[in-house]
């Protein structure tokens, strides 16, 4: 909070990493706003439907944008400069926008992974444990964010006192009674954006389809341990921050956190269009497929029979043998591979609207 007795200005002309978070909120923003026109183009054209997935990640990229505002508000008087180098009017400011864009990027955060979360059960509905766990844990993390948003804004009476040192409180509660739950909600965040991945491929691994299909889809969905990131980095810049200065980072790892969730939940509806065009995505697809596929053909050779086997073998039929056994020669690897594939046969994935093609 800054002091009553705020010195001259050492440095007023620096301007810190304002620049920088201004630039980095907007243009990631601007992308997020982008994957969401598509989507919506896409997933409006027939015989598709728009979802309530597909609603909420509209809702949540509108307000992105003025959550994104504040932050340009903020940077107006001054964010990311040193608060050596500001005057007291401008920290007052700096802080109350701060203060007033934290309650727009929890709502994101919410929505966006409540968006993120019916997708899956579209895709995965058939899964009836990953079902519930998905509106379990949906509930969980939302009731999370509300309690987060409440408590930030009742910590002190008037509120303006928590920005405004020349306004005194006539309450205050403990330093932690908005910070817990802010925690508690971060760390749910955080927890969804890994589990949203992991539990996904490990379903889609067992499926029957294509080594390319599935390598491809768990591409898309590891892109959330991004966002996982974001959201630790996030929790953890907010635990240390003591200044103006500092605080200005929770915001740029809020902003990243934000849009990068709302990015990664278009990705599955417009794939076709920005995936399937990227080289680099599929020179690392083929790079695994081709990993995977020698690591194969090696152990079907460690497990064959030896040279002398077959040619005993060949001799046999070339001399009238009526001994026709392929089975001897086919591996291990070949063999688990035929049983594997027949019980992925009786798992049924509804893909909807996502339903990958093997090419």
């Amino acid at each position: 909070m800054p002091s009553l007795n705020q010195p001259p200005p050492v440095n007023p002309n620096d301007p810190g990493r304002g620049p920088a978070i201004l630039g980095i909120a907007w243009a990631l923003t601007i992308i997020c706003l982008a994957f969401t026109v598509i989507r919506v183009y896409i997933r409006s054209r027939r015989p598709s439907v728009l979802g309530w997935d597909d609603w909420l990640i509209v809702i949540a990229v509108l307000i992105q944008i003025v959550h994104t505002g504040f932050v340009t508000e903020a940077c107006h008087w001054g964010a990311g400069m040193h608060d050596a180098d500001l005057t007291l009017n401008q920290l007052i400011n700096i802080i109350k926008w701060f203060w007033i864009s934290t309650t727009p990027a929890l709502i994101v955060s919410v929505i966006s992974r409540v968006s993120a979360a019916i997708l899956l059960i579209r895709i995965f509905g058939k899964k009836t444990w990953f079902k519930w766990y998905l509106v379990g844990f949906t509930a969980l993390q939302t009731i999370g964010g509300i309690l987060a948003i409440v408590f930030i804004w009742v910590q002190q009476t008037p509120i303006e006192s928590v920005w405004n040192p020349m306004i005194q409180p006539t309450s205050k509660r403990g330093s932690d009674f908005d910070n817990i739950p802010s925690y508690v909600a971060q760390a749910l965040f955080a927890f969804a954006d890994l589990s949203y991945v992991i539990l996904p491929v490990s379903i889609i691994w067992r499926l029957n389809m294509s080594l390319r299909t599935k390598i491809g889809l768990g591409i898309i969905l590891s892109l959330s341990f991004i966002s996982f990131v974001g959201s630790v980095m996030k929790a953890v810049t907010s635990s240390i921050a003591k200044t103006q200065y500092s605080s200005s980072l929770v915001i740029l790892w809020s902003a990243l956190e934000q849009t990068l969730v709302i990015i990664i939940s278009c990705v599955p509806a417009i794939r076709h269009i920005v995936l399937a065009e990227l080289p680099l995505l599929k020179s690392v697809s083929a790079s695994i497929i081709r990993i995977i596929s020698l690591d194969r053909s090696r152990k079907s050779s460690a497990v064959s029979l030896p040279h002398s086997a077959r040619s005993q073998y060949q001799d046999l039929e070339s001399a009238g043998g009526k001994m026709h056994q392929p089975s001897l020669f086919v591996s291990e690897d070949a063999v688990a591979s035929k049983a594997t594939h027949e019980r992925e046969d009786n798992v049924n994935i509804e893909m909807g609207d996502y339903t990958p093609h093997a090419r």
